[in-house]
């Protein structure tokens, strides 16, 4: 069975891709790498551009102008790049209802995609995010 999992915030999904190809599935983990804790991923969909000097201060200008990251256009692309890797799979799993954290457009934007070329979609809800906790309440 393939198998997508798709965000890494806690090695909750490096654990399961682990178990998953120790019984023979075959298994991608994409996402973005979560700060300093620095995930293994088969792709990475973290912004590298802006991490360099100049191109940091001009994203901070914008955030600080219109509270906007502009990081989030290279994920946007790094993905769409990469859309070859994201389709036709048995299952996808969704580490929490906000995968990629980039903005609610540009995340619908990607799971579109994924819903409309894999079976089957599934997500995930062992974290303590507030849009969950409120459903649940």
């Amino acid at each position: 069975m393939r198998i997508l999992l798709l965000g890494e915030y806690s090695n909750f999904h490096n654990t399961l891709k682990a178990g998953l190809e120790k019984n023979g599935h075959s298994v991608l983990l994409s996402g973005r790498k979560d700060g300093f804790k620095g995930f293994n991923l088969d792709i990475s969909l973290e912004p590298k551009l802006f991490e360099f000097y100049p191109f940091r201060k001009v994203k901070n200008l914008i955030y600080l102008l219109f509270k906007f990251d502009i990081s989030c256009f290279e994920l946007l692309y790094i993905f769409f790049t990469n859309r070859n890797h994201f389709k036709d799979y048995d299952i996808v799993q969704l580490i929490n209802e906000y995968p990629l954290k980039t903005t609610p457009y540009l995340d619908t934007l990607i799971l579109k995609f994924i819903f409309k070329h894999n079976k089957k979609v599934i997500l995930s809800a062992c974290g303590d995010d507030v849009t969950y906790i409120n459903y649940l309440l």
